[in-house]
């Protein structure tokens, strides 16, 4: 990503891009150096220089070249072991090699104490200097990224982003380089933490106060901005040169991400977002998992989780997003939810409505309650999805969240546009579209008319052929992207009649394992049968026992049919 500033600015006319490989390789040169100022005073025993040496260097450009370190630490001649210079002490070298450790065995284990510790003694840290102090808390804020200590983090990184944004730059002095350093940290904490505003206002101040515009985190800031205008849906914030890579299609030889490259799977994320916003739902799942099976974790945390799951539901991939959900809030990091928790369960929210699956709905309104904006937003849309408009009206009125951007806002006035359109309130549906429509035309953002419900899309295509809104006409695909399982719950004796169904039993066996006459049986069948929209007893069987034992019984539910959001 370190194509030069020069190129940017060219006085000739727009820039030529790099490729993908030929960005990569510029940056790759920047953090081969610095590893080699590194092993340069590890290999006299200057270990305090190296320290020193580690904090002028962002670690955003180490981390992309943690296999490079690995291997240049295990090739140093030194009596003492590499692990055994693991110390508090010297923050910085603790956190070079706790990335050269993830690399080579992809864990930490021993080392998140150690972490942990380290990242208590930066927070106290007595630096006089506030350049000083805001390089320990972007020390501090990285050792509890790779701790997994989210919550911490974004304090620690947050109480860094203030020193740097009250460090006034006069010159590209040592102070200078160590404030720029630990904002471009800073900057890379919060984006993978799920906190992209936050992000972005890092690398804009990067942008704004670098004196050299050679330095490499420059040129990161400038990818930056650009990765997260993609996530928020706000293409005024992406610069020519990165659209020209974001944008592109994907192709075979791009599949392959770097392993344990963060620089590298924002960029993915930022190009299945570009993906969705062009229609390319395929390319865009292609994308997506190319990215999370290259993370470094089995936790997929950040940004790319959520366009991950989009991409997987506008594939119509609904039991994957599940799956994917359930796997990732099981390895949530030890201080609870943290920043992708609540939108993972939202996302939860959303697929298990589109299931039919009311139990896991209602556990994952659970999840996401204690955060309104997004449980409402999330409400709406289940609402939507298991058919009650109103429901779905309701909750949107009471929507007054609006920390996710344009591309966010763009899914509020689509549900607002379709669930009015359902109820019959053509005012309010065609207010939607007004709103809507602009954030389609400027920033593409139209990927979630795909997710319209039947009914949903019908209604919108009347108003907006009524109401002259033949752009959207245009957009609105002829049938709708997703296949909606009605929710279906049941009563314990249905329970037991469909679990002996699954097991091939005959109405005749089933009333005498159950005590009950071959009538009664007959009926449950039937009312079974409707009640799945299905006309044999093997497709009951196929549809049905799966949800059993997640599905709530209706004599213990407060009123069947009606999920708990």
């Amino acid at each position: 990503m370190q194509q030069p500033r020069d190129d940017i600015d060219n006085a000739g006319g727009a820039a030529t891009p790099l490729s993908i490989s030929q960005q990569k390789q510029e940056r790759d040169s920047h953090a081969q150096r610095y590893i080699a100022t590194l092993i340069g005073l590890l290999k006299t025993g200057d270990l305090d220089g190296a320290e020193r040496a580690l904090r002028r260097i962002a670690f955003s450009e180490l981390m992309v070249n943690a296999a490079a370190l690995h291997d240049a630490l295990r090739s140093l001649p030194m009596t003492t072991p590499i692990g055994a210079l693991a110390s508090t002490e010297r923050p910085a070298l603790l956190l070079a090699l706790a990335f050269a450790r993830r690399e080579s065995t992809g864990r930490l284990d021993a080392m998140v104490p150690l972490l942990v510790s380290a990242a208590a003694v930066l927070r106290k840290s007595s630096a006089s200097s506030p350049a000083q102090r805001a390089r320990d808390l972007s020390l501090a804020a990285l050792c509890l990224m790779l701790a997994q200590h989210s919550t911490d983090c974004i304090d620690m990184a947050r109480r860094g982003a203030d020193l740097v944004r009250a460090f006034t730059i006069t010159s590209d002095d040592d102070a200078a380089t160590l404030v720029g350093v630990a904002a471009v940290d800073l900057a890379l904490a919060f984006f993978l933490n799920d906190r992209v505003a936050e992000a972005a206002s890092m690398w804009r101040w990067v942008r704004e106060h670098t004196v050299d515009p050679r330095l490499p985190r420059l040129m990161q800031a400038d990818w930056g901005t650009s990765v997260v205008g993609l996530v928020v849906g706000d293409r005024t914030m992406v610069s020519p040169l990165a659209a020209a890579t974001i944008e592109m299609p994907l192709m075979d030889r791009e599949k392959d991400i770097p392993t344990r490259d963060p620089w590298w799977l924002m960029v993915a994320t930022a190009r299945t977002w570009a993906a969705i916003d062009r229609g390319d739902f395929s390319g865009a799942l292609v994308m997506s998992q190319c990215a999370v099976s290259a993370t470094p974790t089995p936790a997929v945390t950040g940004p790319l989780a959520l366009a991950y799951c989009a991409a997987l539901l506008l594939n119509g991939r609904t039991s994957s997003a599940l799956t994917f959900v359930d796997e990732q809030l099981a390895l949530l990091p030890p201080d609870g939810m943290g920043s992708t928790g609540p939108r993972l369960a939202a996302v939860g929210m959303t697929a298990s409505a589109i299931a039919g699956d009311s139990a896991r709905l209602a556990h994952f309104s659970t999840m996401v309650r204690p955060y309104p904006g997004l449980h409402r937003l999330a409400s709406a849309f289940a609402a939507m999805v298991t058919g009650d408009p109103h429901a779905a009206i309701n909750a949107l009125a009471e929507y007054n969240d609006d920390i996710f951007g344009p591309r966010w806002r763009a899914l509020y006035w689509t549900l607002f546009t379709a669930v009015h359109a359902r109820a019959g309130h053509r005012a309010m549906a065609v207010e939607g579209l007004r709103n809507l429509v602009p954030l389609i035309e400027r920033q593409r953002l139209g990927a979630w008319l795909m997710l319209i419900p039947q009914p949903e899309l019908d209604a919108v295509r009347g108003i907006a052929a009524d109401s002259d809104f033949d752009f959207v006409l245009q957009l609105l695909p002829a049938h709708a992207g997703i296949s909606v399982v009605p929710v279906v719950t049941f009563t314990t004796r249905e329970e037991e009649i469909l679990r002996l169904i699954g097991q091939g039993f005959t109405n005749t066996q089933i009333a005498n394992a159950l005590f009950i006459s071959p009538n009664t049986v007959k009926f449950h069948v039937a009312k079974l049968l409707k009640r799945l929209g299905v006309s044999s007893r093997e497709e009951a069987a196929e549809l049905g026992v799966p949800r059993l034992n997640r599905a709530p019984r209706e004599d213990t539910k407060r009123e069947a049919g009606t999920p708990d959001y």
